[in-house]
């Protein structure tokens, strides 16, 4: 109607606030692999997140976050060949639950083999909440050889809003 708004919050889950705030992931923070350039984020919402299943229930609980808690929601990871994954942000809302919410980057051969390149679990932070997981190692993208997916799984009462990818062009 006219003149009237829509909120998304309602009191099991309150406005949402801005989360994409400094952290260990800033360009200041965080030393550049050598030989590498400028620094890059790609956030990608809950919402956008599909189910690995088509058996498995996806809640949309506003603000661009989801839960499903039956398998892994999913979606691909397309970035310049070359560019180098330093890390994964997580963001969640946890409304007190002792669970975590799982999250992964991973790359697929096309011939049945996978690599968790990274994966991560929350800590237990309550409301909304972000967490900021390093990988091992720089994870170079390979466009030709391997295709890549960010993934997360939620248990019940716990909301999975996304996932910011932090890396460096080539």
């Amino acid at each position: 109607m006219e003149g009237q708004g829509v909120s998304e919050a309602s009191p099991a889950n309150p406005a949402a606030i801005p989360m994409h705030v400094p952290g260990a992931d800033n360009p200041g923070t965080v030393e550049a692999p050598s030989g590498v350039g400028t620094n890059g984020y790609l956030f990608v919402a809950g919402s956008a997140f599909t189910p690995r299943s088509s058996s498995t229930p996806v809640v949309y609980t506003g603000a661009g976050c989801i839960n499903a808690t039956s398998d892994y929601v999913v979606t691909d990871l397309q970035l310049p060949a070359g560019a180098s994954v330093l890390g994964i942000r997580s963001y969640y809302y946890n409304s007190g639950q002792a669970a975590s919410v799982l999250t992964a980057l991973s790359s697929y051969d096309g011939a049945g083999g996978h690599t968790d390149q990274i994966i991560a679990a929350s800590t237990l932070n309550t409301g909304y909440a972000n967490e900021y997981t390093g990988a091992v190692a720089p994870v170079v993208i390979d466009n030709t050889n391997l295709s890549y997916l960010l993934l997360a799984l939620t248990p019940a009462n716990l909301q999975f809003c996304g996932i910011r990818v932090f890396y460096q062009y080539p």
